[in-house]
């Protein structure tokens, strides 16, 4: 599982992205629409990442939601779920 710190097209605003910097690694994804999808943390359990999202949505990062990862492609969080089961 990996928490999605945002996602932008074009220029992130500088604001966003002294903050995206102090959490140290950031991945990126580019998405089909052309947005440019911003990911931080790596965990086996869905707990563990729901707790990162909830410091980053008390950090600033509102719109940050959990989101899985399969086979190098970024799924739901559900499928990430129902894969462990």
């Amino acid at each position: 599982f990996k928490v999605q710190v945002g996602a932008y097209a074009g220029q992130i605003p500088t604001d966003i992205l002294d903050k995206m910097m102090s959490l140290g690694r950031i991945d990126q994804r580019e998405g089909d629409d052309g947005a440019t999808r911003y990911f931080t943390g790596e965990f086996n359990s869905y707990d563990e990442a729901k707790a990162l999202k909830n410091e980053l949505v008390a950090f600033g990062f509102p719109d940050a939601f959990i989101a899985a990862e399969y086979n190098g492609k970024i799924i739901s969080a559900n499928e990430g779920i129902d894969l462990l089961k």
